[in-house]
């Protein structure tokens, strides 16, 4: 996906029930230490955050898991997951009063701050660790504090807004995803 204010996602094939969910995303710059890392540590390898939309075909997820079925149909797809630019860590004093909103056809979706996650994001990588080897350029999606929505093409769907909404997309045609520019992540500073 492009990382101009220009980029668009198109609505993907096979389903009729795409839903969003606004995220935080992580990216890593360096590797994780082998083993298991540290809750203390984790921040070290953080290069900069983003916002993230995760885009699910509800219905192919839910016909896998009713046959018992892997769900990849249904998570993984062209376009399934656009980041924002990203901004260094450096630059954001702490992201919990930050807050994450959503925005569909101008009505908001989404609204939480960051403290409203389960888990901060070094109790997040930590717990990664212990399945996965954590390396420079992985992104991490830490999932939602508030709850998701359902779309449909036509939509002028998700717009990411609020304090921590690092970029956005103008409107498209009626066949896919549009998103609108919002001021950057950290601009509370």
């Amino acid at each position: 996906m492009p990382s101009s204010p220009t980029a668009w996602c198109p609505y993907p094939p096979g389903t009729a029930d795409l839903h969003h969910e606004v995220e935080l995303v992580v990216a890593l710059g360096r590797d994780a230490p082998a083993g298991i890392l540290p809750v203390e540590t984790a921040g070290t390898l953080i290069l900069g955050y983003g916002i993230g939309l995760d885009l699910t075909r509800r219905d192919l997820q839910a016909a896998a898991k009713a046959k018992g079925l892997p769900w990849d149909t249904g998570k993984g797809f062209d376009h399934s997951a656009p980041v924002s630019a990203l901004l260094p860590a450096a630059e954001v004093d702490a992201l919990a009063p930050l807050e994450l909103s959503l925005e569909v056809n101008g009505r908001r979706r989404q609204a939480a701050t960051l403290d409203q996650l389960i888990w901060d994001v070094p109790e997040i990588l930590h717990a990664l660790s212990k399945l996965y080897a954590l390396r420079a350029g992985d992104l991490v999606f830490m999932g939602t504090p508030g709850r998701r929505g359902r779309t449909a093409p036509g939509r002028h769907v998700p717009r990411p807004s609020g304090r921590a909404a690092a970029a956005g997309w103008p409107d498209r045609p009626a066949d896919g995803l549009s998103w609108h520019h919002t001021p950057p992540l950290g601009s509370h500073r």
